[in-house]
């Protein structure tokens, strides 16, 4: 047998892919939005604009797709009530019940914004928010 480009691989059977934990989707997709959110609460500390970005097909006048970088809208999810900030934590536009009916962590002062992301990021990895997460997304039956 001729030695042929082919014979310098090593080949194996097909793999399935393993289709991914819907769970761990929306885990991971919270925790991008949190990230946002903690940094636009380190703009807000620092006194500076907070810019996000998302990309977008663009056809030119050829017909050429390419992705170009738009500005993005994000509604921030904390709040301040009489010198005090809450922070909703939120899947799409719904907040999140993180117990019995409270919608919202007490921040206290300013400071302490990014501080509070970063434990209620932890939480989302650790499966801590992961039957408000499995609830959110299950479409209502009709009855």
């Amino acid at each position: 047998m001729p030695n042929t480009h082919l014979s310098q691989l090593t080949l194996s059977a097909s793999q399935q892919k393993v289709p991914a934990n819907p769970i761990e989707l929306r885990r991971a997709k919270l925790v991008t939005r949190l990230s946002e959110q903690k940094r636009m609460a380190e703009c807000l500390m620092e006194g500076k604009p907070f810019e996000a970005y998302k990309e977008k097909l663009e056809t030119d006048e050829q017909g050429h797709k390419r992705k170009v970088r738009v500005p993005k809208r994000v509604i921030p999810w904390f709040y301040e009530v009489k010198g005090n900030y809450f922070l909703e934590v939120r899947y799409g536009t719904k907040p999140l019940e993180l117990s019995k009916g409270k919608h919202a962590v007490t921040v206290g002062e300013q400071s302490k914004l990014v501080e509070v992301i970063d434990v209620v990021v932890n939480a989302v990895e650790a499966g801590e928010l992961d039957v408000q997460l499995s609830a959110v997304s299950k479409p209502k039956q009709k009855g």
